[in-house]
């Protein structure tokens, strides 16, 4: 009987062939959809679980404030480790981290490498690296070693034993070889290709005793059965009592020092000086439930597509019964053929899943693998979406095809079983609800990342050329500078401690009385005379620093905000002093410009001037050849810092990066916008065939009676736009409601564009246009006389 099942599916599956197409298709994209967004969601929650003390670590987050700046960041002051480890038993281990870069010579050429850590003797104590070959705390102990990645390994010594060998900075060191570690896994919020000792560097050693500088990252391991919310209250308390500098005490302002969860930070925290880019766990579940929403779309599909085939399939049904066949019987073949098209489906999404899974890395920035190891997630994850597909999709169908009454298939009259099917069109509704919300998703979301890119910044970010790490020119930067402007298609160069789209420091000043504040933390930058000029920032009031003048290193420049922050009526003249005792003259007010990203308002800034080398070098560029100009600026580099690489990128580039979350999630939006059509078009397919079915005796007693083919087409056309109607109106409330929650998030933004709305509704109803008409002309070109011979 088994083998009979079977066959008889079989057949029917290939006799049409173009509806087993269509309804596998649509199965296949939904659960293709369904895997990538489960692997997607295992991989993020897979973060940093591979420590073996992955449930007792912590990191001590810095959230201050002083005057009117507060903050939240990752990184901390070094007297937090003395503090844990003498005061505190509860602690096990505590470890402080930097992170750095490092330039290498290899062969002839020099070699910059970004991901060089320098930790203390207790990384591995508190961090589970897996050490291959050597000793990696000696790395961590002693100066002038260093441990290698595998892949660092690979890079520097192939098919050579690593330990011992000598590794040369640009700067004539010898960095000898004590380890090599396993290479970090990808879900680690933190990597690392070099690791070497944190006592070496000379900021660190400074900042032993100095509870007021963000120096370190602090991480710690508890003791088992160590509750850390109590710990927290303790240190706090202990800090507050003890160790805390006095102008942390003052009113208004605070110091304090929250544990976070090492489990948490992939997920949880977003901020700045992160380690590495980080989620979000509301994205989690937002992915997690489109889904789980397209998947039950495509099972829905399966089940109209399924049930308006039964129109066509009543009178086989009629003949079973009448030959005998029991509805149990007839449930099973049924089922059996639903879950032979959901096992096909299956088969085709594994498929979509190994060729869509690069794009959707790149989508997500992931660099996710179907690998051994994850097979045994991958079928139990299978084994799950083939029961629940196979139940919503096989059960329904099955159930009412059975249920035809034998008499009324044979005489063909099924409109009293089939009814109107409110359920179907309510489906129909929610699908292109969903999908006409995720068109105004997309559209809206791309139309505020224009807005970022282009919006006025309050300087040129256009064809400006930034180098990195200018100070390796040494003593040389200053005749780099003259001789980059002497170059025919450079318009002017200026160095920097910090340029936009890169991280400004922040620091303690008193500004000179009355004012809104006493002293307070702000913003600042040291710069060349030529910094304002080449991003080409406009000067409000007074004037810009001067070539080579001695007066002007007690000088700053500050901008409009920070005058309307301190509430000075006449700026020019007044003084702000430094931390270091130095007392700057104000001799210029600064245009407003966006030296952060447009999520922000423009914030206090305070520019000085000084005669040393700067981190960074722009260079504005005239119209012409890029490659050419790039190419020229590098040949003076090369003749003049000749042991360091030549780095570079654009200040529009740099300043994109601040929206790479945007345009993510423009991208994911998009596509699960196609996705959604896709899939709610083939179910209005379904619907449209199951509509025209019922009405083909009314469809032909209109013709009979002189209607023409348009009026019959319009008849059809009408009822389905009239669905899809109603989707949109539903969807624009709620799209609008949770579009404007999201821009919210940025002080700069764009009013909600109502052609957005307009034009999602026109791509629905045109989707569903497209899609009825097919079944809609076909209906109306059929012979009168071949839909009423039945009677």
């Amino acid at each position: 009987m088994f083998k009979n099942y079977l066959l008889t599916t079989l057949r029917q599956l290939w006799k049409h062939q173009g509806y087993t197409a269509i309804n596998i298709a649509g199965l296949a994209v939904g659960i293709a959809v369904c895997l990538l967004i489960a692997l997607w969601v295992k991989d993020e929650l897979q973060y940093d679980q591979f420590h073996q003390k992955a449930d007792r670590i912590y990191r001590v987050l810095w959230n201050g404030k002083f005057g009117d700046n507060e903050w939240k960041i990752p990184v901390g002051p070094v007297p937090v480790k003395s503090t844990l480890e003498d005061h505190f038993p509860e602690v096990e281990y505590v470890t402080q981290m930097s992170q750095s870069g490092i330039t290498i010579k290899k062969g002839s050429e020099y070699v910059r490498e970004t991901e060089m850590l320098y930790a203390d003797e207790n990384f591995t104590k508190v961090f589970s690296i897996k050490t291959i070959s050597g000793d990696v705390n000696t790395a961590l102990k002693e100066p002038n070693t260093i441990a290698l990645s595998q892949s660092a390994a690979a890079k520097y010594f192939p098919k050579q034993n690593p330990l011992g060998q000598t590794l040369l900075k640009n700067d004539g060191t010898a960095l000898k070889v004590s380890a090599v570690v396993q290479d970090m896994p990808t879900q680690s919020h933190f990597q690392f290709q070099f690791l070497g000792a944190l006592n070496q560097l000379q900021f660190f050693k400074e900042r032993k005793e100095l509870w007021g500088f963000a120096t370190v990252y602090n991480y710690f391991s508890l003791k088992p059965g160590t509750d850390p919310l109590a710990l927290q209250k303790k240190f706090q308390a202990y800090l507050e009592q003890h160790t805390q500098e006095e102008h942390f005490k003052t009113k208004g302002n605070f110091s304090r020092f929250p544990f976070q969860a090492l489990s948490t930070i992939h997920l949880d925290s977003n901020l700045e000086m992160e380690l590495g880019v980080n989620g979000k766990r509301a994205y989690l579940y937002i992915f997690s439930i489109v889904a789980l929403f397209i998947l039950v779309l495509a099972c829905i599909n399966f089940i109209n597509l399924s049930t308006a085939r039964s129109i066509t399939r009543a009178k086989e049904v009629g003949v079973r019964k009448a030959l005998g066949s029991g509805r149990g019987q007839l449930m099973v073949q049924f089922f059996g053929e639903s879950l032979i098209a959901v096992v096909a489906a299956l088969i085709f999404a594994v498929a979509i899943l190994g060729l869509s899974l690069p794009y959707f890395n790149t989508l997500a920035g992931k660099t996710m693998q179907l690998e051994w190891s994850g097979l045994p997630f991958l079928l139990g994850l299978l084994g799950l979406i083939t029961l629940f597909t196979s139940l919503l999709a096989g059960v329904f169908p099955a159930v009412v095809l059975s249920g035809f009454k034998t008499i009324a298939t044979l005489k063909g009259q099924l409109g009293s079983q089939l009814g109107r099917s409110r359920l179907r069109e309510s489906l129909v509704v929610g699908q292109f609800s969903i999908s006409t919300a995720l068109i105004i998703g997309t559209m809206v979301v791309g139309t505020q990342f224009r807005f970022l890119l282009n919006s006025e910044l309050g300087f040129d970010k256009e064809r400006v050329l930034l180098i990195d790490r200018a100070y390796a020119l040494d003593q040389n930067y200053g005749v780099f500078l003259e001789k980059v402007r002497n170059l025919p298609m450079v318009d002017n160069a200026g160095g920097a401690t910090a340029v936009p789209g890169k991280l400004y420091d922040s620091t303690v000043f008193a500004p000179e009385q009355p004012a809104n504040f006493k002293e307070s933390s702000f913003n600042y930058v040291f710069a060349d005379p030529a910094y304002l000029s080449t991003l080409k920032v406009k000067i409000h009031a007074g004037r810009d620093f001067r070539q080579n003048s001695r007066a002007d290193s007690l000088s700053c420049i500050i901008n409009r905000a920070m005058v309307k922050k301190l509430g000075w009526k006449d700026p020019l003249g007044k003084h702000i002093s430094g931390g270091n005792g130095a007392n700057f003259q104000v001799i210029g007010v600064m245009e407003d410009f966006h030296y952060l990203s447009l999520h922000h308002q423009v914030e206090p800034l305070i520019l000085m001037t000084a005669p040393w080398s700067h981190p960074y070098i722009a260079i504005r560029l005239r119209t012409g050849n890029l490659a050419d100009q790039i190419n020229k600026v590098k040949g003076l580099w090369s003749e003049l810092a000749p042991t360091a690489p030549f780095e570079y990128s654009f200040v529009e580039d740099e300043y994109q990066k601040f929206y790479t979350a945007e345009q993510r999630l423009g991208r994911v939006f998009f596509l699960f916008s196609v996705l959604a059509l896709f899939i709610a078009g083939l179910g209005l397919f379904g619907l449209a065939f199951y509509m025209v079915a019922r009405r083909t005796k009314e469809i032909g007693v209109r013709k009979v009676l002189g209607a023409d083919v348009s009026s019959v087409v319009r008849l059809l056309t009408l009822d389905f736009l009239r669905l899809v109607l109603v989707a949109v109106v539903l969807a624009v409330p709620v799209a609008y409601l949770l579009l404007q929650r999201w821009l919210q998030d940025f002080a700069y933004r764009i009013d909600m564009p109502w052609w957005a709305f307009v034009a999602a509704g026109a791509i629905a109803l045109g989707i569903a246009l497209l899609t009825v008409s097919f079944q809609s002309v076909r209906a109306a070109l059929k012979n009168p006389v071949t839909a009423l011979k039945v009677e």
